[in-house]
């Protein structure tokens, strides 16, 4: 018996001994744990079942409970039944385990985001002993995640509303992954329509979703921003469109993940190529209007030469005969010449209101065999009240030029049809702006045109007939004369349907049988007074001068104004100045003004072939003068001279 009780007392003062030895080790172990718990905001729970008592172990927020109902009593009334419902299986050996995010309320009232997570110890028996837990605070980390998901949501509703910016997310392979409201707006196809679409079954060719994949692999490669750029792409309609495009990769997707931001420009680049064709268009108008003023010099002296020439010879003539072909080729390059002038807008315009279908009519007289045997030309004048204000000639040659141009376009014949009308503008269609229009249409048979063909007819020199058939300048010179009188011009067609040219012109208010045409020339009449010549041409001077000296008058010639003026200071008795407008140094209207300051009853008759943009006809055709546009013929010359001469000898008797 002592053997057994000296072992017993043996163990015990082992077991005192090495629980001594323990101790200290123990406590510093616990004491660490529990720093490392609360550092970590971490408490550890354990649950036993048969008591139903639990400890913890690091526990913060002075929270202590004592057994499990103490604990679910410390949830959140909104969330204790999803506790029990997760912590139910575990306690009845359902379950091994449970995880949940949940609030638990402190004693001050404060509430804590907690995540709990526990397993289920079993006994030898199989069934549950107790359940040990961790309970983590994550109310910071909850508010944080609360912060970024609202800030995502913020970034994505700015880019999905973005109300001009084109954003697109994309994988490697160019397969599109989102799409904001405005990619729809741009390119035509909804998020659904896009989304898990490749590119090019989208907006690009694939010759340009092929150079897109290898931006996006560049992109990959260095993490460099590319862009902004422009691309063509192609909406859903059909219809091409410019965008400018930047891309780069997500930082946080290793460079499998790609953003594209796309501005629609084509409207931008629309009204760019549009201000730099006014700007080509202003520069070739200032070169045709400079040749055309030095041809219509050119073309006055030939015509006035062979006038001169073919006095005194018959008709029946060779020589009057070639005369006469002379004559008509001047007259075409006069034509040709006042096309430069109106497409330079510096053709001398006699503005007056005329009846529209009346002008027509009379134009469709000229037409007929204008265009040829082969095509039926037809008219639909519906316009009796309509009346326009522009200049007759500027009026003719738009509606010549159309119908030469729907002529040209049915080289097998056809039917021509003009016609007019009265339109009013509203919004159903942007071409016709708003208010009454006079409207004028020339309508073909012919092949029609492609939208890119139409995009292009109205610049100047730009052709589809053959060499030496077309100038170019006909649809440009149309769409000048047009815009400068107010109204537009626009063209519908369609390849293998024809074309219909459209000309919409302001009505004034005025009956069109008031206008008076205009009456033939007289037979040339004489005179004896003193005329001062001021021409800088000396084929133009001594050709005028000929002719006035010809028919009675006493002639003074000078090639500019400086030599004018000298020559009227010598002059006692000079009764009419006929100048040129455009002369170096002293111009026309100049000189004028100086001539008549010291003769107020001196009459002037200004000519030029063009008029500058300083200059307003209306000043140089008031009372006591008049205007002549070249080239003219010398009998308009002596005409309109002496209509100038008979007025002043009414208005001032015994001059």
């Amino acid at each position: 018996m002592d053997a057994p009780k000296t072992t017993y007392v043996q163990l015990q003062a082992e077991n005192a001994r090495l629980r001594a030895l323990l101790g200290p080790a123990q406590q510093q172990f616990e004491s660490d744990l529990r720093l490392a718990l609360r550092e970590a905001d971490l408490v550890f729970w354990t649950w036993d079942i048969p008591s139903g008592r639990t400890e913890t172990f690091g526990a913060w927020h002075d929270l202590t409970v004592s057994d499990l109902a103490a604990c679910l009593r410390r949830v959140h009334d909104d969330d204790r039944a999803a506790v029990e419902q997760q912590l139910g299986p575990v306690l009845r050996g359902e379950a091994s385990s449970y995880a949940l995010r949940h609030r638990l309320v402190l004693d001050d009232g404060t509430v804590l985001w907690v995540d709990s997570r526990g397993r289920a110890i079993l006994g030898p028996d199989g069934t549950v002993e107790r359940v040990v837990c961790t309970t983590r605070d994550v109310s910071a980390r909850r508010e944080a995640e609360i912060a970024a998901r609202t800030s995502q949501e913020g970034l994505a509703a700015i880019i999905e509303h973005a109300p001009s910016i084109a954003i697109q997310t994309y994988d490697q392979d160019g397969r599109i992954l989102s799409w904001n409201r405005a990619s729809t707006a741009i390119f035509g196809f909804s998020a659904e329509q896009a989304i898990g679409r490749r590119i090019e079954e989208v907006m690009l060719s694939e010759q340009e979703a092929a150079t897109f994949r290898a931006t996006l692999a560049a992109i990959a490669a260095d993490g460099k921003t590319r862009g902004p750029c422009e691309y063509p792409v192609i909406r859903r309609d059909g219809t091409a469109a410019t965008v400018l495009s930047s891309a780069f990769a997500l930082p946080s997707a290793q460079g499998r993940l790609f953003v594209c931001m796309d501005i629609d420009i084509t409207e931008r680049k629309r009204a760019d190529e549009q201000v730099l064709q006014a700007a080509r268009i202003e520069s070739i108008g200032r070169l045709a209007g400079g040749v055309a003023h030095d041809f219509n010099n050119i073309l006055t002296a030939i015509l006035g030469w062979s006038d001169i020439a073919e006095r005194g010879i018959a008709a029946t003539s060779p020589t009057h005969r070639a005369l006469s072909q002379l004559r008509v080729a001047a007259e075409r390059g006069a034509k040709l010449t006042a096309q430069l002038l109106a497409f330079a807008r510096k053709q001398v315009l006699l503005p007056c209101c005329f009846g529209v279908d009346a002008a027509v009519a009379k134009i469709l007289e000229l037409l007929r065999p204008l265009i040829g045997e082969d095509i039926q030309l037809q008219s639909a004048l519906a316009a009796p009240t309509a009346a326009v204000r522009m200049d007759p000639g500027q009026f003719e040659q738009v509606v010549v030029n159309l119908s030469v141009n729907a002529r040209d376009a049915m080289a097998g014949g056809g039917t021509l049809t003009v016609a007019t009308g009265i339109v009013i503008g509203d919004d159903s269609d942007p071409r016709i702006p708003r208010g009454p229009w006079a409207s004028i249409t020339v309508d073909d048979t012919g092949d029609g045109m492609s939208a890119e063909l139409q995009a292009r007819i109205f610049e100047p020199f730009f052709t589809t007939k053959g060499e030496g058939k077309g100038t170019g300048l006909g649809l440009a010179t149309s769409l000048t004369i047009v815009l400068g009188a107010g109204g537009s011009i626009f063209v519908d067609s369609h390849v293998g349907n024809g074309s219909t040219f459209t000309v919409l012109l302001p009505l004034v208010g005025i009956e069109p049988s008031s206008v008076v045409p205009a009456a033939p020339l007289p037979a040339a009449r004489t005179g004896n007074e003193t005329i001062l010549l001021v021409e800088d041409e000396e084929a133009i001077r001594e050709l005028a001068a000929q002719w006035l000296v010809d028919h009675g008058y006493r002639v003074l010639s000078a090639s500019d104004g400086e030599e004018a003026l000298a020559v009227a200071q010598g002059t006692p008795r000079i009764d009419a100045l006929i100048t040129d407008v455009i002369m170096p140094h002293i111009g026309g209207l100049e000189l004028a003004l100086l001539l008549t300051g010291m003769r107020p009853n001196l009459c002037v008759l200004y000519t030029s072939g063009y008029i500058d943009r300083g200059y307003d006809v209306n000043d140089l055709a008031s009372a006591g003068s008049d205007f002549l546009q070249k080239p003219y013929q010398l009998r308009e010359l002596g005409e309109r001279l002496r209509r100038l001469l008979d007025r002043k000898s009414v208005t001032t008797p015994g001059s």
